[in-house]
């Protein structure tokens, strides 16, 4: 990480010194990172999880155009535990689950010789789904342990996403493709909100 950072830095400056790369005015790309998902609100309720994106589109120069998909696994408080610490009031989870954000993306990544900068925003459908067994989640869960009052989007749950980010990192190989620094500020709702700050590592492609 750290060498990734200093030879940003040095590109940074490079770039700085040389002419804009001549790159195809019109291309395909693809990226995918991985890092992982930091909430930002209901830090009782949920711990730091994984995320992970995947993305392809076409670029017309700087501007990109994009379909991506998102997936976020959380580590949960255990519901025996949600019933002693929360409020009827506040969202309740059964477990562990997952949020998935497939999605359209818009963005920016100007043509550079070394360094690799992008910005990005999107949003689109969410869906939140958890795999524990129904009828335990109806008997044990909601009426014995939070007494049938509790909040939240039970097994599974649709709602929508919004979201933006972006990259920095240093070509590697042909214009477009390089290995970076990504973050991303995703807001979720689906059956109840959820707020992540996804901090990871990306590679891009363009052909």
């Amino acid at each position: 990480m750290a060498v990734l950072i200093a030879m940003t830095a040095l590109a940074l400056a490079q770039d700085n010194a040389a002419p804009p790369v001549e790159t195809p005015d019109t291309h395909w790309y693809a990226s995918v990172s991985g890092g992982r998902a930091v909430p930002a609100m209901n830090r009782t309720l949920i711990a730091d999880g994984v995320s992970g994106r995947l993305e392809l589109g076409r670029a017309m120069g700087p501007l990109r155009l994009g379909i991506s998909w998102r997936t976020q696994a959380f580590n949960v408080l255990h519901y025996a535990q949600q019933a002693e610490l929360l409020a009827p009031d506040d969202m309740h989870l059964p477990g562990d689950g997952q949020l998935s954000q497939p999605g359209f993306s818009v963005g920016l990544a100007p043509p550079l010789r070394r360094l690799y900068i992008e910005v990005r925003a999107g949003g689109g459908p969410a869906f939140w789904t958890s795999p524990m067994d129904a009828e335990y989640f109806q008997r044990e869960v909601f009426e014995d342990t939070w007494g049938g009052a509790a909040k939240g989007p039970g097994l599974s749950a649709f709602g929508g996403w919004a979201g933006g980010g972006g990259a920095l990192g240093l070509q590697v190989g042909p214009p477009g493709c390089a290995v970076a620094l990504s973050v991303d500020a995703v807001a979720t709702f689906a059956g109840g909100l959820f707020a992540s700050v996804d901090p990871g590592l990306q590679f891009s492609a363009a052909w």
